[in-house]
């Protein structure tokens, strides 16, 4: 049996992991979308016939015969399967935001410089722009080697704030940079609204850990999982 998570490479305990019955790979309960109250009520027979994400997709069919909602709740799962999967693939990415535009630009370099202006140590795979409407907005997304270099390049800047001159100065000092995990579209949507949320309700904390959004109201509430408006309601 792996020894690591194969969602976030984190240890794995023996009484948290789920292992796919098609492909055998292990993983975090709450990796696989469970949260640990849905996760004890499971059966023995429930886990020992987990099936990953990965291949929910390739075993799940869609009877057009069956009733509206069954085929409706199906729809419903793979879009979230897709979710899940895309989220997966970005558990190594980072968001930076803050970086003014240039011409010629090396992404790249300046994702390493980054790392050196943080005392973090980083290996950048690759790094590019991405642009919102029309190009008058843009962030530089950066997958890193490691998750762990990813959490420490995080948890580094928020202790070494920097701005935008001190990777280049001939950049303005009132850009302040900002990175935080790469989240798909529908996720970083309801991380923006989650924020908002917690701004009006003075929630203490909204943040992000490999691609799960959580809330927590002060240093003694609970913590909850947001995967959808639902949650945000109810938190």
């Amino acid at each position: 049996m792996d020894t690591e998570c194969a969602n976030c490479q984190e240890k794995l305990i023996h009484k948290d992991i789920l292992e796919c019955i098609i492909c055998k790979k292990t993983i975090h309960f709450y990796c696989a979308g469970y949260s640990e109250t849905n996760f004890k009520k499971m059966s023995k027979s429930t886990k020992g016939n987990y099936t990953c994400s990965d291949h929910k997709l390739t075993n799940s069919s869609i009877d057009i015969t069956q009733s509206p909602k069954k085929v409706e709740s199906k729809i419903d799962k793979l879009i979230k399967s897709v979710e899940f999967m895309e989220q997966t693939n970005l558990i190594k990415s980072i968001e930076v935001a803050g970086i003014p535009h240039t011409p010629n630009e090396n992404c790249t370099e300046i994702v390493k410089e980054i790392g050196l202006k943080t005392n973090t140590v980083i290996n950048v795979v690759e790094a590019n722009r991405q642009f919102f409407n029309n190009n008058s907005n843009s962030i530089i997304i950066a997958k890193l080697e490691t998750i762990d270099m990813k959490k420490t390049l995080i948890k580094n800047s928020k202790i070494t704030k920097i701005s935008a001159n001190n990777i280049c100065s001939a950049w303005p000092d009132k850009n302040k940079i900002f990175i935080n995990e790469r989240l798909t579209k529908e996720r970083r949507s309801l991380f923006g609204k989650a924020r908002a949320y917690g701004k009006e309700k003075n929630f203490k904390f909204v943040w992000v850990n490999n691609g799960d959004i959580l809330m927590r109201k002060n240093e003694n509430s609970k913590i909850q999982r947001i995967k959808n408006q639902q949650d945000l309601d109810k938190a």
